[in-house]
Order: C-alpha cells, then structure tokens, then sequence
C-alpha cells in the first residue's frame, strides 16, 4: 500500500490542507490551516439516504470543500445543510475544530458530541446504543479515555493502540488542532513518531511524504509489504499465477483426449469420473479465487477479512469460503492420482498432466494459506 501524507498550500479563498491516504484515491484523514480535522471511517453497511430533500447534490467532493472553506464545526454542519453527496451512504464521517466541537456524520445523520470526548468506529451510532457499542475498538477507547479525561499524548496513544486492527492499521495520527502540531506513528509501532508543524510544511510549498519512506525501519511493515512472497515482489509467483490462469482452458482440452476405458468395472468408472470432475472444477474455482485476488491486489500480504463481517452480503461470505473447497479438491486429486499409477486407468500423457495438475494445485493451496485467503471457520 502506498500510504501518501500530501500538503496543499492555501489559495485565494481557500485554506492550506493536509491529508492522508493512498495514490489516487481520496484522503482517509487530514487536517486543514485553520485546525478543522476530518476522518473516514467505513460504515457497518449502506445506510439510507433520509435527509437529502431540499439539498444541492455537491457535484465535485464536498468533503474537500468543507475542508477548504471551513473553519469551524458549526461551519460543517451550515455547508452540509445546503449540500449533500450520495458518497456518504455507507460512511462514518468524523470532524472536529479546534475550538473543542465535533461531529460525526453517519450517512446523512449528524450526531453531535456529547460529554467530554467523542469516539468514532465502525458501526452507526445513530443505529445502536453506545452504552452497549457492537464495535470492540469503540469499547476498548471509551474504557481508556474513561479512566482519564486529560487527552495527553500518552494517554491517546493508549487509546489507539487499544483500538488498532492487528491487519489493517496502516498509520495512527494525533493532531494538537490549537498549535498545529501533528504527531505521526506508522504500522502500529508507537514508539517511534514523526512530529510536523503545520505552519512550516505549508511554507515548503506542495509537496508529499511516503509513509514507508519515513519509517523504512519498521520491522512489521517490511515484513509484510517487502519481504513477504506475494505476486506484487516476485516475479516466479506472477508465471505461476499465470498457468493457473490459462489452465481451464488446457484442462478442458485435455479432458476431451481422456478417454473413459471401456470397462465393465464400475470402481473404475467411478474413478474415471470422478477425475473428469475434479479436473474440470479445480481449474475454474481455483480461477475464480484468483480473479477476486488479483481485483484487490493487497490481500495477498494481509489477507480476508472474517466472513462474520457484517457488510459482507451472503454470496461474498460464501464465495470467501472456496478456498476450502479447494482444499477438499486437492486432496481427491492426490488420491485419485495414486490410483491412476497403479491401475493405468488413462493413457500416460494424462496421467502425467494429471500428477503434475495436482501437484501444483497443492502449491496453490500452500500460498492461499500463506496470504491468508483460508479462514478456519
């Protein structure tokens, strides 16, 4: 993942702004010249649109507006009842200012802070109870903060780390909004923080840091996004990807060259198609996986999320579980190819391909394991 933190210097009638997030994707957070802080969150599934009657459909990005014509919450919440953007249905939109209001913006519904602090997870607020949250980080965070309503540094350091995906935290920010101060920590290392001054990068002009570039020695991060063996950094791993990609094709051709013998023997017939069939399923569930993979190219280094996830639909949470399938195919293969050898059941061309179809098949099942494509549950 190329986690990017970008500058943009402020123009005539717009505010510097900071943000985070990938290449060509739109930030995940930031942070603007007036001390005005925004953050994305993932909602727990699509929710409805209701407060969008009578609003202007923002055609552009409005959080980028907000963030460069804002200053204050009560600026926010003014601009999002002219505005509106359908972009927002599945979100948790959390702002704050440096004045000490937030808001959290769930689809179209804005939730209003509410006591001394202000939590924002993954799951709506405005739908369940925040006294029995279903979010184990939102709990986790309102225990620490709890226990001391001083936000120091250290004690909101604790709170992130309570809350931090053992996968998924790519980076972890605090913003001190009054002095301009930002407080940066990457792939869930704590220890080691980047400080910069709001006041000086707007002066360097726009410019732009990689995340890895800053923290090149943290152990977690290389272990998983340099050294692990994933298509992405090896080139072996792209050919054999790329056999398997073609292999529906040449197993099918050699499906129709296996002639069933003629026998009145019906374990061998059995044999003969139980080989057909698992030579014509393997190839194309095992293209199927490796098509959703390739469409999100970072979960060969971090894996699946669990199919308990609640905004997985039914047919994702049982395509997520082919992988098993496969298990059960390469095992039937591997027996059935033993059989093949002693009773000469096809011809040794196809026994061969056969041997070598399963073989490689069990290699694939090894690296799904390895990228963490099989859940055992």
């Amino acid at each position: 993942m190329e986690n990017c933190f970008r500058f943009y210097t402020s123009k005539i009638g717009y505010f510097g702004k900071a943000y985070f997030g990938g290449k060509g994707v739109f930030p995940t957070g930031g942070i603007n010249s007036e001390g005005l802080w925004f953050e994305y969150h993932q909602g727990e599934f699509p929710k409805q649109m209701d407060n969008t009657k009578g609003k202007i459909i923002f055609k552009g990005n409005l959080i980028d507006k907000i963030m460069s014509e804002c200053i204050t919450i009560q600026n926010v919440t003014d601009t999002l009842k002219k505005y509106t953007q359908f972009f927002f249905f599945n979100q948790n939109i959390a702002f704050g200012d440096k004045f000490g209001s937030s808001i959290i913006i769930e689809g179209d519904t804005i939730i209003t802070r509410k006591g001394d602090y202000q939590i924002c997870t993954n799951f709506y607020q405005s739908v369940h109870d925040r006294s029995n949250a279903p979010c184990w980080r939102y709990r986790n965070v309102e225990e620490t903060l709890k226990r001391n309503t001083n936000l120091l540094i250290k004690l909101i350091k604790e709170a992130l780390s309570s809350a931090q995906n053992p996968v998924f935290t790519q980076y972890s920010v605090i913003y001190d909004l009054k002095k301009g101060v930002i407080y940066l920590y990457f792939f869930r290392d704590y220890n080691n923080q980047k400080i910069f001054i709001l006041k000086d990068e707007f002066q360097k002009g726009e410019h732009f840091y990689l995340l890895p570039d800053l923290f090149s020695n943290n152990k977690a991060y290389n272990d998983i996004y340099i050294k692990r063996q994933v298509p992405q950094n090896n080139w072996l791993i792209r050919i054999f990807l790329g056999l398997f990609g073609i292999s529906p094709l040449i197993s099918y051709i050699v499906m129709f060259m296996m002639r069933v013998p003629k026998t009145d023997n019906k374990i061998t017939k059995r044999i003969a198609f139980i080989t057909k069939l698992s030579l014509g399923l393997a190839p194309a569930v095992s293209l199927i996986d490796l098509l959703r993979f390739l469409s999100y190219p970072e979960s060969f280094q971090i894996g699946i999320l669990p199919p308990a996830m609640r905004y997985y639909s039914q047919t994702a949470k049982i395509i997520l579980h082919i992988p098993k399938l496969l298990i059960l195919i390469g095992i039937v293969m591997i027996l059935v190819s033993i059989i093949h050898w002693r009773k000469r059941i096809f011809n040794l061309f196809s026994r061969i391909y056969f041997s070598i179809y399963s073989g490689l098949l069990i290699i694939l099942i090894f690296l799904f394991a390895y990228w963490g494509f099989i859940i055992p549950y």
